[in-house]
């Protein structure tokens, strides 16, 4: 992940309003439009999957909730992190349309190369360690995510 978490904060930098559609991302959104999104646990527990899809699709990954208020009002990125915030100046375009909330279609659109952006709504009571677990070759959740 340390390779991805260096790939992205480079592709963040790079990221402005006349080239993003040479780029490609995955965004975790929850708009105040949607009729439902789960709490924001669910919401949070999903995020080493979409980490993982992220990493080996070499999409940016991008969150941006307005249901209830925008995540940045609760949670920043850490300093010298991965800044996961979508910029504002990128929501209409990415963030409204049409989004993938079946896993099956998720993993399915992210290995389209012509998708710009992959947008979703997956929750997990479980920590996302089940998509992961049933999903991804190599070492299984809980030894890859642990405290």
């Amino acid at each position: 992940m340390k390779d991805y978490f260096a790939w992205h904060s480079e592709q963040r930098q790079k990221l402005n309003k006349n080239n993003w559609k040479d780029f490609k991302f995955l965004v975790m959104r929850c708009l105040a439009t949607d009729s439902k999104c789960g709490g924001t646990a669910d919401r949070i527990k999903t995020v080493p999957y979409v980490l993982y899809w992220a990493a080996k699709t070499k999409r940016i990954l991008m969150i941006h909730w307005s249901r209830p208020a925008l995540l940045e009002e609760f949670l920043l990125p850490p300093e010298g992190g991965i800044d996961w915030r979508l910029p504002s100046w990128l929501v209409e375009d990415i963030v409204h349309g049409r989004y993938v909330a079946n896993i099956e279609k998720f993993e399915r659109f992210l290995k389209m190369d012509d998708v710009i952006a992959v947008r979703s709504k997956l929750q997990s009571y479980n920590g996302g360690s089940i998509f992961y677990n049933e999903r991804v070759d190599g070492p299984r959740f809980e030894e890859v995510y642990h405290d």
